[in-house]
Parts: structure tokens; sequence; C-alpha cells
């Protein structure tokens, strides 16, 4: 699926203040064909697949880049992924595989995302992890 011309002019004529001190995120499902270049950079997490990227480049990931406002994005689709990297000052990060009615060899689990003025940290929190932190409390 590709991102149609339409659908990144409305994202340029959104209706608010863009500043490079706040911390914009996005989220999609499908990822940008740039986190193919962003998984030889893997800063944390996991590849554990070919990303599986539209082979059209929108031009969307340079629309972010020109407008200066999103930090980060978030993308699931691939199952055996969960890895973070930095492409030109903007984080390509996937989410983590929740469900178990899907492929993919990684333990289930999920991202949690905190926002400050200056950064984004994220987690990988495992449902393991949840259960093991459950029995200590």
């Amino acid at each position: 699926m590709t991102i149609e011309p339409e659908q990144i002019q409305w994202f340029l004529n959104l209706p608010y203040l863009r500043s490079k001190k706040n911390v914009d995120i996005g989220f999609m499902h499908i990822p940008l064909p740039e986190y193919r270049m962003a998984a030889e950079n893997i800063t944390s997490g996991k590849f554990g697949e070919n990303v599986c990227a539209p082979k059209v480049n929108s031009g969307l990931f340079y629309a972010l880049l020109r407008n200066k406002n999103v930090k980060a994005l978030f993308a699931g689709h691939d199952h055996n992924n969960n890895f973070s990297s930095t492409l030109d000052g903007i984080e390509l990060n996937y989410g983590n595989t929740t469900g178990y009615n899907c492929y993919g060899d990684l333990t289930r689990g999920c991202v949690e995302i905190n926002l400050y003025p200056d950064k984004i940290e994220k987690f990988v929190i495992t449902f393991e992890s949840m259960e093991e932190i459950s029995r200590v409390r």
C-alpha cells in the first residue's frame, strides 16, 4: 500500500504549531521504505526479517524531514522486528508483536513510550516480564 500525495499534503496542512521544541511522533502499520536503510544501523532491538515496505517511495519521510517536527515513527507489520534506529535525525522504530494469532518468534509484549520535552524513551515490555513483575508485587 502506498501513501498518496493527497495524504502527505493533508499532513503538511495540519493546523497546529510545529516547533523543534515539540516532540511529535507518528504511528503507522506499514513501515516506510526508509526503514530498510535504518535496518543497517540498529541501535536497539531485534532485526528478524526483511523490512516489508512499499517499493514505491511516497516522499512522506522527506516531508517529515522538511517540516522538522516529527522526531520518531513507530511501525508494525513485520512481526519479527522490534528494532530502533535513527535516520537523518528521525527515530524509526518497530513496535513489538503483541498477539498470539500471528507468525513471529519475538517474545510477545509491547513498547512503552515515554515522552519528554527534549527526548523519547522506549522500553520493550514482554508479557513474560509482566508476569515476573506481578509475582514480585
